[in-house]
């Protein structure tokens, strides 16, 4: 795998456009402790064998963006995933603060998934978890009643509940980690 680190480029290297590092959606790279400032990756298809470790991203617009990658300990800020299609990504351990079409739903998965809302081009929620890339429709029939979760039935009950408090408009875009932790601490969920 070639590997590209911030510190061997230059000192606090930031990356605004895809001319500063023009490999970007080339395969087999790790990009690690890298700032990514303002960049425009509009419908960039971003290969599945990428992975990003360290790196911060401002204001990126992933909108539309085939994003396959993978994301280990990234900041993203006021970032736009408007319509980005996550179906092969992961986002472990990663932080979103003040981004428009994402959310990561507070579902507290002890087996280290992390559970992503993206808004599709036409306005509705995907969630990425783990390998699933599923409508609301989809997540409440994998997780819900009836499904084939007898091992970690208290997962399945908290996928469902941030599920479906997304689906019933309770989550906001503008929301912060805190602020959808509460929200669904607040809640009682009936679980039947």
């Amino acid at each position: 795998m070639k590997h590209r680190v911030g510190h061997i480029l230059t000192d606090n290297y930031v990356i605004h456009d895809l001319e500063d590092l023009p490999s970007l959606c080339e395969s087999n790279y790790l990009y690690q402790d890298l700032t990514f400032d303002g960049c425009d990756y509009r419908d960039c298809e971003f290969e599945d064998d990428i992975k990003f470790s360290d790196c911060h991203f401002d204001h990126v617009d992933f909108r539309g963006a085939r994003l396959g990658c993978h994301f280990q300990n990234c900041i993203f800020e006021f970032c736009d995933f408007t319509g980005a299609n996550m179906q092969l990504a992961t986002t472990l351990t990663s932080v979103f603060e003040h981004c428009v079409g994402i959310l990561r739903l507070p579902v507290g998965d002890e087996r280290g998934y992390d559970c992503m809302a993206v808004r599709t081009k036409d306005g509705f929620w995907k969630i990425l978890a783990g390998c699933r890339w599923y409508s609301i429709n989809e997540a409440l029939q994998h997780w819900g009643v009836g499904s084939n979760w007898h091992r970690y039935p208290h997962v399945a009950k908290r996928y469902v509940r941030a599920v479906t408090m997304l689906a019933d408009g309770e989550f906001s875009e503008t929301d912060t980690w805190k602020d959808l932790q509460k929200k669904i601490q607040n809640t009682i969920y009936i679980y039947d």
